[in-house]
């Protein structure tokens, strides 16, 4: 995977939501497959939807976590490589002022404990449904 390349969120396919900057709750609507991860995932999400490289990413999550650079590079990249898989992510060409996403992300008072984001993924959308939590479109940023 280039590590400059830039992604965006695969919109309109895709709606997502943060629920309290802990985890993010992804829908694919063509698939209805829907996807969350957690607070590391989500810390790579923001830096994604920012518009961060592969290599901005693994710079702002070294920012934020303490782990070695290989295990945060090589976890950082099988995770973007899976949201480019189930296509909730696609190549952005636009560079615009992402070239500093990384240094956005606030710096904690100290670091956390790296542990590898994990992509869950549901196929049970119908089932979500059923329970009357149909989201809204314009709910969904």
């Amino acid at each position: 995977m280039n590590r400059s390349r830039r992604f965006r969120v695969n919109t309109p396919r895709i709606v997502h939501e943060s629920l309290d900057d802990e985890l993010v709750l992804i829908i694919n609507l063509d698939s209805g497959s829907y996807y969350s991860f957690d607070k590391v995932g989500a810390d790579v999400w923001r830096l994604i939807r920012n518009g961060a490289s592969l290599d901005e990413s693994v710079a702002g999550i070294r920012r934020l976590y303490d782990g070695t650079p290989e295990q945060i590079e090589g976890a950082v990249r099988q995770f973007v490589g899976q949201l480019e898989q189930e296509a909730i992510i696609v190549t952005h060409s636009k560079m615009g002022a992402a070239a500093d996403a990384a240094r956005a992300v606030p710096a904690p008072a100290g670091k956390r404990t790296f542990v590898a984001p994990v992509l869950e993924k549901f196929n049970d959308l119908d089932e979500l449904l059923l329970l009357g939590a149909e989201p809204e479109p314009d709910e969904f940023g």
